[in-house]
């Protein structure tokens, strides 16, 4: 049975109740009453003499009436409680009729806000993606229509970023295989030669293809709760120097220095996860800082957390950005990321990989100059 039968039925049902135990009550009232007169009525004894004798009455005090009352004929109780009966079914017609009604009107407002999301919801899956909720209220039908709303926007959004990402990544790989096509179709036109520095170009193309397709299939895994953590006890600043030692050769031919800073601390967490964050970090930082500066490294303890302060000294982040620039495939400077082979995919995997092991991270501009990366991390 749908809803709005269902509300009429109960409020007919409640007013049918109400009234069977409203005319009960009254018909029990009526007959003690009447009880009560019998009860104070004259006594005839048998005997001889057959007349009346009336019962003495009570004591009267002060200010009482007299409570000896005759007793009305049988008839006359009939026709008392036949009219009451017919009162009270009278009674009964009204009362189930206004409750019709006002089940009706009643049923009729709170089905319409849940027929009009049925519809909505209906239109939606249709393709109708543009429509939203428009009614007014502060009940719960109305709250319901609102969170429609966020889910419509947060589907749309999604929805959009997902496109997004499908075109950015159908264009970051066209274009290492045209490069890749264009290389290959010279060398086999037989208009240029195999030398190492053409091998080595497609060489790094290819490595740019590798890398995409990596990238790609961690944050896959993290979407799809596929990714394996096995976390063990570590220190973080130990790990961060294993991983800048790694990037020594790389900083000295950018003319950069990487330097680290902070006591020991300890950490429970993945080690090979976490030296992925910090290699992402580290190759934004030489990417970005300026030739002939620095990499500043910091670890320090906030409370229960482990803290990297990852800061370069190049121009910063554009405003508007700092939350962007954790987004899949953003670029603050597209050209200089493509040159330098990068995926676009390094601060999203930052992001991903840290909050899979319950820390966070946040992008900010140093107040003198540079982009500064800090990453927190629980201890335990």
């Amino acid at each position: 049975m749908r809803l709005f039968p269902r509300f009429v039925l109960a409020f007919l049902l409640m007013a049918v109740f109400a009234i069977l135990v409203s005319a009960l009550l009254a018909e029990q009232a009526a007959r003690g009453r009447i009880r009560g007169v019998n009860d104070r009525a004259p006594i005839v004894e048998a005997g001889t003499d057959a007349r009346p004798r009336a019962a003495p009455p009570p004591q009267a005090t002060p200010g009482s009436a007299p409570s000896g009352l005759p007793l009305p004929p049988p008839q006359d109780i009939r026709r008392l409680l036949g009219g009451l009966r017919v009162s009270q079914i009278g009674a009964g017609i009204v009362a189930l009729s206004a409750a019709l009604l006002v089940g009706t009107l009643l049923a009729r407002r709170l089905v319409q806000p849940i027929q009009a999301l049925t519809t909505l919801n209906r239109r939606y899956l249709a393709g109708e993606r543009e429509l939203r909720y428009g009614g007014r209220g502060s009940d719960e039908l109305h709250e319901l229509g609102q969170s429609f709303n966020q889910m419509a926007d947060q589907i749309e959004l999604e929805q959009h970023q997902h496109r997004q990402l499908v075109a950015d990544v159908a264009h970051e790989l066209r274009t290492p295989l045209t490069i890749l096509k264009g290389e290959l179709e010279y060398l086999q036109d037989g208009l240029s030669e195999p030398t190492p520095e053409v091998i080595g170009r497609l060489h790094e193309e290819v490595g740019l293809l590798e890398r995409l397709v990596g990238d790609l299939r961690l944050l896959s895994l993290a979407d799809s709760g596929g990714l394996s953590l096995h976390p063990v006890p570590l220190d973080l600043t130990t790990l961060t120097a294993d991983v800048i030692r790694a990037f020594e050769r790389r900083a000295q031919g950018h003319g950069t220095q990487i330097s680290l800073s902070g006591s020991p601390t300890p950490l429970y967490a993945d080690p090979e996860r976490l030296r992925q964050v910090l290699y992402n970090l580290l190759d934004n930082a030489l990417k970005h800082t300026t030739p002939g500066t620095r990499v500043e490294c910091t670890v320090t303890r906030e409370g229960q957390q482990a803290r990297l302060d990852i800061r370069d000294h190049g121009p910063g982040l554009p405003a508007g950005s700092l939350e962007r620039v954790f987004e899949r495939l953003y670029r603050t400077d597209a050209a200089r990321s493509r040159i330098d082979g990068g995926s676009g995919l390094g601060l999203s995997i930052v992001r991903t990989l840290t909050e899979a092991q319950g820390g966070r991270v946040q992008a900010r501009n140093h107040p003198d100059v540079g982009a500064v990366f800090s990453v927190w991390m629980p201890i335990h």
